[in-house]
């Protein structure tokens, strides 16, 4: 991939006003307030572990794992990232993993 597209790709991904708005509104609603679990830790692993697993029948398939790890990713305080964003987009997560509460772990991908 040249330079030129990557960047297009990273700007679209990374610099989108229009989906920092979408998120911006869908971050206002909590879930776990509406089901009254706010309290309760192992019920939000639980539920984020089912998000995040492509294999379940959320009917998500991996769009939602990709979409936590290019935020994880670009929200890192680290300088230098084994992998970027646009690298990440082109993965197959079909296969992905999530492990709960796996050596003191709430989630392991």
């Amino acid at each position: 991939m040249e330079e030129v597209e990557r960047t297009a790709l990273e700007d679209f991904l990374l610099r989108n006003p229009e989906l920092e708005q979408l998120e911006a509104l869908l971050s206002q609603f909590n879930i776990f307030d509406a089901l009254r679990i706010v309290q309760h830790e192992i019920r939000h692993s639980d539920f984020l572990g089912f998000l995040l697993d492509p294999q379940q029948v959320h009917g998500l398939r991996e769009i939602f794992i990709r979409r936590f790890l290019q935020l994880a990713i670009t929200n890192s305080q680290h300088q230098e990232q084994s992998i970027s964003a646009i690298e990440l987009d082109s993965l197959d997560l079909s296969g992905a993993e999530i492990l709960r509460e796996w050596n003191d772990i709430d989630i392991l991908i």
